[in-house]
């Protein structure tokens, strides 16, 4: 998809396009939506429509992915180093986050290992992400605010944010 494509893409385009997702099965290595996916590959489908080919994940993020606990025991950041690779991204201050935004999260040692996307501010913040119940729903951002490490915003959206 030529960049004048993805151009023309709003905001509201983005985020009805992420909740076609909803729904769909968690799967380590998936990236199908109503089939299995993880919670990288939505954003990176999302990137594709956009006309943005985001780097694949390094090989060992796959190996150690084998592992349920896997993020309890790096302190790399392979979802931020996907993201920001090719300069697609900007990182945001929390306080100034906006929909469709990219919400990294981080449990034990691993300052980055789960993703979101920002939906909604008002009345509440909402998400779309990968959920407990291992699927993808929109839910307030509540009490995941704690383990929030990073805001992501594509940066050919910033324009149309400010």
């Amino acid at each position: 998809m030529s960049a004048s494509v993805a151009k023309r893409l709003t905001t509201a385009d983005i985020l009805a396009e992420a909740r076609t997702w909803i729904g769909t099965p968690w799967h380590p290595h998936g990236n199908l939506r109503n089939v299995g996916a993880n919670c990288a590959a939505m954003h990176v489908a999302l990137a594709q429509l956009m006309g943005i080919a985001l780097e694949a994940l390094p090989v060992e993020y796959h190996q150690i992915l084998l592992a349920p606990d896997w993020h309890l025991h790096t302190r790399r950041e392979y979802f931020r180093e996907a993201f920001e690779h090719g300069g697609h991204v900007r990182a945001v201050p929390v306080a100034e986050m906006q929909p469709p935004d990219i919400l990294l999260f981080g449990f034990g040692q691993n300052p980055c290992s789960h993703a979101g996307i920002l939906t909604t501010l008002e009345p509440q913040p909402t998400m779309l992400h990968i959920d407990f119940r291992r699927q993808i729903t929109e839910e307030p951002l509540g009490g995941w605010r704690r383990r929030l490490r990073a805001v992501l915003r594509l940066r050919y959206l910033e324009d149309a944010l400010c």
